[in-house]
């Protein structure tokens, strides 16, 4: 190092010193500078594709949420169709009634959205009623019978082959809406949701049953059960597409198939007296009634 140093300082030509002095004062900087800023750069766009993927992710996952709930709510329209379920329970295996039947209780509601809609063209109904295939969505259940979702819910066709079920179930409190919650109050875990659903579900599918949800319209003569929305908190046991029947001593409302402003209506005529003015006044200032 010491004899290129002599070098550069006494023998070396002024033409070379420049050359040597720009290498070393900047071309040298300038390729570390250049090598930093494209490990950083890189870096960036591992991030921005990263946080990009994740976004990319979160909005698939919603656009299937929102998929699986409107394949959901028409299966139950299905489930719940009382021509479509007598046809099925009084014409097993007949291929041409429910046919009919579907054509003839489905089509305005069901058949307008699996037309128009490309994310339910592929949506599936099983059925114990038909041995094989109908159209191009009903489905016989004997392939699926060892599978984890029917066995799941095999239950719930268990309860429905008895004609004329009924079932009982209790609340904790009930709002204008009709969802119920039987679990908590508020945050405070108060039961367990036992089978309630699996009851509920299983009452209204079958062939002449009803479900009741009966409690006392207050809690110590202070407290309605009845309210304008579950306590925050409140765990909702059963929802409002399931609720059949809700009772008081007052009497009783059918909110099944029900509008909401219908189901506002009969739950506060059935609700206290004492509170029905109030829930009458929140039900308006909530858009739920005129």
């Amino acid at each position: 190092m010491k004899k290129i140093c002599n070098w550069f300082i006494h023998n070396a030509s002024m033409q070379k010193k420049l050359i040597i002095s720009y290498i070393i004062l900047v071309s040298i900087p300038l390729c570390i500078l250049g090598i930093h800023s494209f490990s950083a750069a890189n870096q960036n766009l591992l991030d921005q594709t990263e946080v990009t993927m994740d976004n990319n992710l979160h909005r698939m996952c919603q656009e299937a949420d929102a998929i699986f709930q409107r394949e959901t709510d028409f299966t139950k329209y299905l489930a719940y169709n009382l021509e479509f379920r007598q046809t099925l329970e009084g014409n097993a295996y007949n291929g041409s009634a429910i046919a009919q039947s579907l054509n003839k209780t489905v089509e305005p509601v069901f058949w307008y959205f699996i037309t128009s809609d490309e994310n339910l063209k592929m949506i599936k109904i099983v059925t114990p009623n038909t041995a094989s295939d109908i159209g191009s969505f009903l489905e016989s259940a004997e392939p699926y019978e060892d599978t984890v979702w029917y066995k799941k819910h095999e239950k719930d066709f268990n309860i429905c082959q008895n004609d004329n079920m009924i079932s009982i179930n209790s609340a904790i409190e009930v709002d204008l809406f009709g969802q119920v919650c039987a679990e908590s109050i508020g945050t405070k875990h108060m039961s367990g949701s036992g089978g309630q659903i699996d009851f509920v579900r299983g009452a209204c599918q079958s062939k002449g049953g009803k479900s009741f949800i009966a409690f006392a319209s207050t809690t110590k003569g202070t407290i309605s059960k009845i309210c304008a929305s579950l306590t925050p908190g409140a765990v909702c046991t059963t929802s409002k597409n399931d609720v059949d029947y809700v009772v008081t001593e007052y009497g009783i409302a059918h909110l099944r198939g029900q509008s909401l402003a219908s189901r506002a209506r009969q739950l506060i005529s059935i609700a206290h007296p004492d509170f029905r003015d109030e829930l009458m006044f929140e039900a308006k200032k909530r858009g739920i009634m005129i």
